[in-house]
């Protein structure tokens, strides 16, 4: 409740690291319980202490406070195992490596808002990159999301994975089989499930990076305007394949956000389509999907994505956005787009008919 103190108790990374690099890295009572006599290497001792009781993350003290701090806590101080100035909260801890204790002063404020943010992962025989795609929504910084995962009819491991995933996630994990969508409409339907005031896509083969949600939603919360949030990508490309890698070599949409004439923190998406390189390559300056966050309400506005679409389905939309909302940036890279031959925008750009139709519709 506002105005009253807040208690966190959990393993020190410090302490971790240190017992790592120590000449006995057995010294800790943890390790000389019973149920832990099988861990015989420093590996096996560090990585339980990631894993074995669920932890999304540990910290060192100096890393707590900051967090704390931005949330928008007050007075953090150190604190006793089982000891507090606050008799509800003494005698609270059960786990005696629960070294790293403090508290802090909930302020009479509200707190920084942390609306939920939907993560939305449409998929279509996937299994080749999911694992990677969904550890890094795992293990995002943003405390409040929920995963949906719509599958388009896969005939590869792509659910038998993902519900293996679903076992180790802490926050509510959706996963939608159907029938065949298509493209357009798997990534509608998805939006459709969605009960978060803000989406996030991720494709089945790209990666966000750790904070990638958190600097989104703080940039979407600065104005109520704003429909859309993007930010630079990093295009890489780890399938061992050299053809994968000549792709990546001639893309040429790296750095696509240069290609604005004046691109701003905040601004009037109605400036954006007034722009003169507006319709010159990189036709899409924005990004792909995995690249952008948008606001929930704004589908309710603009409509959902064109069907009608196959290579421009994207920009398509962004530019529905841009002429009704203002668009956020934030310049840093947070998100991984990687380059494939399988990948549906590499099969799409082998049918010229479909390009041409796109760019005739556009």
């Amino acid at each position: 409740q506002p105005g009253g103190i807040l208690r966190v108790a959990m393993p020190d990374l410090k302490d971790v690291v240190d017992n790592y690099n120590s000449e006995n890295f057995r010294d800790p009572d943890w390790l000389k319980w019973p149920e832990y006599q099988f861990i015989q290497t420093r590996a096996e001792a560090i990585n339980i202490s990631f894993r074995w009781w669920e932890h999304k993350w540990l910290y060192d003290r100096e890393e707590l406070n900051r967090r704390l701090s931005e949330a928008g806590f007050t007075t953090v101080k150190a604190a006793e195992w089982g000891k507090s100035n606050v008799p509800e909260l003494e005698n609270r801890e059960t786990r005696g490596e629960s070294l790293l204790i403090v508290e802090a002063e909930i302020p009479m404020l509200p707190l920084k808002s942390t609306p939920l943010v939907s993560v939305c992962i449409p998929t279509y025989n996937g299994e080749k990159f999911i694992t990677e795609a969904i550890d890094s929504i795992l293990a995002q910084t943003y405390p409040n999301l929920e995963i949906i995962l719509s599958d388009d009819n896969s005939t590869d491991r792509t659910i038998e994975i993902a519900k293996s995933l679903q076992q180790t996630s802490s926050c509510k994990f959706s996963i939608l089989e159907h029938s065949q969508y298509g493209l357009a409409q798997n990534w509608n339907f998805c939006i459709s499930q969605a009960q978060g005031k803000y989406i996030k896509f991720l494709f089945q083969d790209d990666i966000l990076v750790t904070n990638a949600i958190e600097k989104m939603v703080a940039v979407a919360e600065e104005d109520s305007d704003i429909g859309l949030v993007f930010s630079p990508r990093v295009l890489f490309s780890e399938t061992g394949n050299p053809h994968d890698a000549t792709l990546l070599a001639s893309h040429e949409a790296s750095n696509v956000h240069k290609a604005w004439s004046n691109l701003k923190s905040i601004q009037s998406g109605t400036e954006l389509l007034q722009d003169l390189n507006i319709l010159n390559n990189p036709i899409n300056k924005i990004g792909e999907p995995s690249t952008v966050l948008i606001r929930k309400e704004v589908f309710d506005t603009v409509g959902f994505f064109n069907t009608e679409f196959c290579q421009l389905v994207d920009l398509e939309m962004w530019l529905r956005i841009l002429s009704q909302y203002k668009v956020g940036f934030t310049d840093r890279i947070l998100s991984k787009f990687r380059i494939h031959s399988q990948q549906q925008t590499q099969k799409n750009s082998l049918v010229k008919e479909t390009i041409i139709s796109d760019y005739q519709r556009f």
